[in-house]
C-alpha cells in the first residue's frame, strides 16, 4: 500500500481505440499508484483528466474535441500522448499539417512510437 493521496494522482484519459489495448493500458496504470486512469464520460470535453494518452483511431474520433478542451484549459497545460505503431504517420497527413507544424500547440504534446517499453511510458507519463 503507498501513502500517496488520491489528489496527487495523476488523472490518466486512455482515450485507445482498440478495446484489448485499452484494456492494457487501464491495467497498467491501475497497478501505478502514480496514476489514476478514469472512464471517459460524455467525450473528451466533459471529461475531467490530467493527461490524455490516445492512439490514431482516437485522435481521429475526437480531434476537435481534443483541441477545445486544451484550448479551454488554456494556460494551464494539458497534455496529450499520441501513440503510434512504428512507421505508421498517416494521421499526421490527416490534420492538414499542423500536427507535424505546431506538435505542441495544436494538438497533441508528445508523439510516442510504439511498441514502448513500459518504463519509457511511465517516464513519459512522468514528464
Amino acid at each position: 500500500m503507498t501513502d500517496e493521496s488520491p489528489e496527487s494522482r495523476s488523472r490518466v484519459l486512455p482515450l485507445v481505440s482498440d478495446t484489448g489495448n485499452r484494456q492494457l493500458l487501464v491495467e497498467w496504470l491501475a497497478e501505478h499508484p502514480s496514476y489514476e486512469p478514469v472512464e471517459q464520460a460524455d467525450g473528451p470535453a466533459a471529461t475531467d483528466f490530467d493527461v490524455c494518452i490516445l492512439d490514431s483511431g482516437a485522435f481521429h474520433e475526437h480531434l476537435d474535441a481534443l483541441r477545445a478542451k486544451k484550448s479551454a484549459a488554456a494556460p494551464v497545460l494539458l497534455p496529450y500522448l499520441l501513440l503510434l505503431p512504428d512507421g505508421k504517420s498517416d494521421v499526421i497527413d490527416t490534420d492538414a499539417g499542423q500536427l507535424a507544424d505546431n506538435v505542441v500547440t495544436e494538438s497533441v504534446d508528445e508523439i510516442v512510437t510504439l511498441p514502448i517499453r513500459q518504463t519509457e511510458l511511465d517516464w513519459r507519463l512522468s514528464a
